[in-house]
């Protein structure tokens, strides 16, 4: 109730000054025959009127008063007794007026205190007044000012509880005399001041409806008005913090209605859009999102300048958010960011919005929307921005490669300082595989610029036998990519990054760097052209000696960069790195038993021969390969994770084991588990 008590103690201070006093007159000439009492009246009156000394003329006003009230002893008539009743007030006024030993009392000492005894003079001068009121006629001018004075003085001595029903037959006689405003006015600061707050209310919608009084008292309807509103207001508040501790959203939607029926009652009154704003708050809780809008829409509109204004477009984009309106919700985030930038929140609504573009897919909105955070905020907020820029990547990678490696570059060059240090490595790394894509003129497989290779005509191996045949990247992509995928493992290494998104782009760097010499490895084709029989003979035998042990060395070289590759366990690197290690073996056995077979050992004895020295020298060859494919597969299926290497891993046992791996409709129970977070974007917020 402090703020009903604020108002009415404001308005009714300045109401108890604004009423005058009766002015002080002689009030009637009375016939000096009739009483001794009438002479010395009028002889007091005279001689108080001309005194000029403040003491001697207040002793001169008691004179005249009491000889005035002695009339009503005397033989006369009910008008004469009125007249000298109405005298006898004039002059007891007169007489508290001039009197210097009186201070007038004031609101802060006197009015509220606890109750004191009305002086002798106070109470003759209330006698006085009863005098006039039992004498006069119900319609006389001068009773309701009379009652106000009667019931002003009991209020000014603390007398609050007897001052109030005299006030009221004030407004409840006379309802439409000036005095009756005052009246109801100091009734509400005497229920206030006596803290009884229920009796306030009360006689407030009582006044509410004495049109009779508020019609013709503009600033009394505004007063009552107000402490209405307040009240409802409590009764509101009170209900939304039920609402909030029972967690009852019913109650909250109810709540929102309290607020809205407050502000219509009054659209104009001060305050208007907190009310809004509450009913748009409570509605939300309420889960009646709609009126929400609503009353946000109509906050917007009748005051677009409050403080209120801007949290209601984060709060609209909320709901259309809570609703899977990305779409509106991006907009209205979009809007406030760009009436308000210098909110403290505006840049976090810029990076909201960007959020949603991203997730509706509109990339170019997305693009335009984080453009716009460097150029507000890339001074004030680095680090946000820098986040912000990162998070374009997967944009760029997905709709324009070519753009993706120049945003990269950018971002290394201007917020490789500014963001978290495992984003170098990554970044590096991106830019790699990026450019490691572009550098194969055809589709590949599983990473290698590869493709199916034709088999010779005379061969040694089955007619399932297959081996890839490399395809000769761009130089120039393909050595830009190797020093990316370089910068990545160094920048990795020298950090000393513990980050499990860091590491899969370092195992892929190293992954694709063993990749490079694995391609020149299946380059190492047999020579063409040998012949075990004729005049070449010795030089075909000494080629043919060169190719294995240059075949073999590059082999086992690789092999120990895949399994360098293991050590770092990722697992997406690992499962792959394991189907090299099977690839290489493979490659190895496939080039024997895939190559023309060499002239003069083509027929007979001797091709059989040949090829069962073939067969004998690739059968642990394949062994191995087997063996990693194995392991690949196993990996997969353990780790849950099943991509182009294990599928690989998976056709080549069927191929070369059909017999131990089966081909079956489900060699697998279906995933339960999720791929490992590789890239990640920092969730929205939640207020």
């Amino acid at each position: 109730m402090n703020g009903v008590m604020t108002t009415v103690i404001l308005v009714c201070a300045l109401a108890a000054t604004a009423f005058a006093a009766p002015k002080y007159k002689r009030g009637t000439k009375l016939d000096p025959k009739l009483t001794e009492h009438v002479r010395a009246a009028e002889h007091a009156w005279d001689a108080a009127e001309r005194e000029t000394d403040p003491a001697k003329q207040t002793a001169l006003w008691e004179q005249a008063a009491g000889a005035f009230g002695d009339i009503d002893g005397d033989p006369v008539d009910a008008k004469v007794r009125r007249e000298a009743a109405y005298a006898a007030i004039l002059a007891w006024k007169n007489a508290l007026n001039v009197d210097p030993r009186v201070k007038a009392p004031s609101e802060s000492s006197e009015l509220g205190a606890k109750p004191r005894p009305l002086p002798p003079r106070e109470l003759r001068l209330l006698g006085a007044v009863d005098r006039y009121i039992a004498y006069a006629d119900p319609k006389d001018p001068e009773v309701p000012g009379l009652l106000f004075i009667k019931a002003n003085t009991h209020r000014r001595f603390g007398q609050t509880e007897v001052a109030i029903p005299m006030f009221r037959v004030v407004i409840d006689r006379f309802p439409e005399h000036e005095v009756a405003e005052h009246a109801a006015q100091l009734v509400l600061d005497s229920y206030n001041r006596l803290r009884k707050y229920d009796e306030l209310v009360t006689f407030a919608d009582e006044l509410a409806k004495n049109t009779k009084l508020t019609k013709r008292s503009p600033d009394l309807a505004a007063l009552v008005a107000r402490i209405q509103q307040q009240v409802g207001r409590k009764r509101v508040e009170a209900l939304e913090a039920a609402a909030r501790a029972e967690k009852d959203p019913e109650k909250h939607a109810a709540a929102g209605a309290g607020y809205l029926e407050l502000y219509k009652a009054n659209p104009k009154e001060a305050g208007g859009d907190e009310l809004l704003y509450n009913a748009g708050v409570s509605f939300e809780n309420g889960l009646s999102f709609d009126a929400a809008l609503e009353a946000y829409a109509l906050l917007q509109k009748a005051y677009s300048n409050s403080k209120l204004a801007p949290r209601t477009i984060a709060r609209v984009s909320q709901i259309y958010a809570r609703r899977a309106m990305y779409e509106k919700a991006a907009e209205q985030l979009e809007r406030y960011a760009m009436l308000y930038a210098g909110e403290k929140d505006a840049y976090q609504a810029l990076s909201d919005a960007v959020y949603y573009r991203k997730a509706l897919g509109d990339r170019d909105k997305a693009i335009a929307n984080a453009n716009l955070l460097v150029k507000l905020f890339g001074v004030k907020r680095p680090r946000e921005v820098a986040e912000a820029m990162w998070s374009l990547t997967a944009l760029y990678e997905t709709g324009d490669p070519a753009r993706a490696i120049t945003h990269l570059q950018a971002y290394l060059k201007n917020y490789a300082t500014k963001g978290p240090p495992e984003r170098v490595t990554i970044a590096h790394a991106k830019i790699g595989q990026l450019l490691w894509k572009q550098s194969c003129s055809v589709p590949g497989f599983d990473g290698l610029c590869v493709k199916p290779n034709e088999r010779a005509k005379v061969t040694c191996g089955p007619g399932a036998t297959r081996v890839l045949a490399t395809v000769v990247r761009d130089p120039r992509k393909a050595k830009l990519a190797l020093a990316s995928f370089a910068d990545a493992i160094r920048e990795y290494e020298r950090r000393s990054i513990n980050d499990v998104t860091a590491r899969y782009f370092y195992a892929d760097a190293k992954l694709a760097t063993a990749d490079a010499a694995l391609e020149s490895h299946l380059a190492l084709a047999l020579p063409r052209d040998l012949d075990f029989d004729g005049a070449t003979q010795m030089a075909s035998v000494k080629r043919y000696g060169q190719w294995f042990e240059e075949k073999r060395k590059a082999g086992s070289a690789l092999m120990g960069q895949y399994e360098a590759v293991l050590l770092i366990k990722d697992v997406v690197s690992a499962i792959t790195a394991s189907a090299r290690l099977g690839m290489i073996s493979q490659s190895f056995a496939s080039s024997l038993l895939t190559s023309e077979i060499p002239r003069g050992v083509r027929s007979g004895a001797t091709l059989d021969a040949y090829c069962d020295k073939v067969t004998e020298v690739t059968a642990p060859l394949e062994a191995r390969a087997i063996n990693a494919f194995a392991v690949c597969l196993t990996k997969s299926t353990e780790l849950g994770w099943f991509g182009e290497s294990s599928r690989y891993c998976e056709r080549e046992l069927i191929r070369m084991r059909p017999e131990e791996f089966p081909a079956a409709t489900e060699l697998r129970g279906k995933p339960t588990m999720v791929a490992p977070v590789i890239d990640s974007e920092s969730p929205l917020p939640r207020s």
